[in-house]
């Protein structure tokens, strides 16, 4: 499976977009779900959360495809189960950005390109000069090039895909003693 986009659930449940489809991993393989997506994030139940090519935003619920209002660009939960979306109302400085709250999308101060979620709920954003934000610390950083997308793992470690030298690749980046890292090798 070309992968375009991964969900880890903190349950461990790994679901990835690729091409237009959803697969969830079973342990031994990657199982087609149905429907689509562009971009996928998993809840701490492990149900998949993803923005659909059209920009329309669904969740796995009992077995089938739930469609929620709104539309995205991008999707992030936290390990406790906290929402964001990045609206699909991109402009010069980014997309609006939202939270999953009393089921509908609540409006929040700022704007981004891509998300992540800390595992305490607060997003991480990447504006589109590519710096990247913690909103916890209030403070934009310079990714040291190109960051397209962010991650956060349960342990609290941040991570950064940046623009490669190599058309069609993408260098790792982790946040370490308060500055971006690029890894040896290309993703």
């Amino acid at each position: 499976v070309a992968a375009h986009d991964i969900g880890v659930g903190a349950n461990g449940v790994i679901c990835v977009a690729a091409g237009k489809s959803v697969y969830r991993w079973t342990g031994t393989q990657w199982g087609r779900m149905p429907g689509a997506a562009e971009r996928v994030a998993v809840d701490p139940d492990g149900n998949p959360w993803v923005v659909r090519p059209d920009h329309t935003i669904a969740r796995w619920q009992g077995g089938q495809w739930q469609t929620l209002p709104g539309t995205a660009n991008d999707i992030g939960i936290s390990s406790e189960g906290a929402v964001w979306i990045t609206g699909s109302d991109q402009r010069a400085d980014g997309c609006s950005v939202f939270r999953w709250k009393n089921n509908n999308w609540a409006w929040v101060a700022g704007r981004a390109t891509r998300l992540a979620v800390n595992s305490d709920g607060t997003p991480l954003k990447v504006n589109p000069d590519h710096w990247t934000r913690d909103t916890r610390t209030r403070q934009w950083r310079n990714s040291g090039g190109e960051a397209t997308d962010i991650a956060a793992s349960l342990n609290g470690s941040r991570w950064a895909l940046r623009s490669s030298d190599y058309p069609g690749r993408q260098n790792l980046m982790y946040w370490i003693e308060g500055k971006w890292i690029t890894m040896a090798g290309q993703g």
